[in-house]
């Protein structure tokens, strides 16, 4: 009889251990297509900014801290900003997989002759393969070979830097002369210089023409405070003049 009752209870143990293997591998199947099948949330997408600081730091890691103002925001916030400051926009287009890239960064991007004369003249944008952003601007410009720099202005009546036009670029071997580089964004400079006249005088006009408006807003804001002060004194003088005739 003991030993009939130890092998019901032995069946009874290899039953529960089998069930509770059968429920694991259930949920194992219910989990797995749901990963597979992307379900659960994918990882959140790289703000352009966040891009751009990432990009900073591992340059400053493998280059170190000379270059010109990576700036931290997408291409065409990048197109905006030069719009507004009555500059160009440099764009450097970086791959990481690419032989000369850290030559390049190294003898060029990480120059101080070429970060501060940038830094004076442009706002530098990257548009680095690694980021969806970089991508399309490649794919846009359809440069000849990287690593290349190539100057940028916002195209006529493009509007919130949606449209840019390409006014040259530097490219390949020609990288890794400094003054080679400075010289030809230079001469550059001084083609295109109308547009960047254009794009001052629209400035100093919407500067003029904000002042004005300031200055009439002020006025009015100055009238209206003498309008309520005399009517506040004329109501102050009634009250006055009613409080004496009650005394007399």
């Amino acid at each position: 009889a003991d030993k009939e009752e130890a092998e019901v209870r032995k069946a009874r143990e290899a039953s529960d251990v089998a069930e509770e293997v059968e429920h694991a591998g259930a949920d194992l199947l219910l989990l797995t297509p749901l990963r597979l099948l992307g379900f659960l949330a994918p990882p959140p997408r790289e703000s352009a900014a966040e891009a751009a600081a990432r990009f900073t730091a591992e340059f400053e890691e493998l280059h170190g801290e000379t270059h010109p103002r990576f700036f931290r925001g997408s291409c065409s916030e990048a197109l905006s900003r030069a719009r507004r400051e009555a500059k160009f926009c440099l764009v450097y287009l970086h791959s990481a997989a690419h032989p000369a890239a850290a030559s390049t960064c190294d003898e060029l991007i990480a120059n101080a002759l070429f970060a501060a004369f940038v830094d004076e003249n442009f706002v530098f944008w990257v548009a680095d393969d690694a980021t969806a952003d970089g991508r399309a601007v490649r794919q846009a410009l359809r440069p000849r070979e990287l690593p290349t720099l190539v100057v940028l202005a916002q195209a006529e009546g493009a509007g919130r830097g949606r449209g840019a036009q390409a006014l040259a670029q530097v490219a390949g071997v020609r990288l890794r002369d400094v003054d080679g580089t400075v010289a030809a964004l230079s001469e550059t400079l001084q083609t295109w210089a109308p547009l960047l006249e254009e794009a001052r005088e629209e400035l100093t006009a919407r500067a003029v023409d904000r002042a004005i408006i300031q200055e009439q807003a002020s006025e009015y804001e100055r009238a209206l405070a003498e309008d309520q002060a005399r009517e506040e004194a004329e109501v102050a003088a009634a009250a006055a003049a009613e409080e004496a005739e009650r005394a007399a």
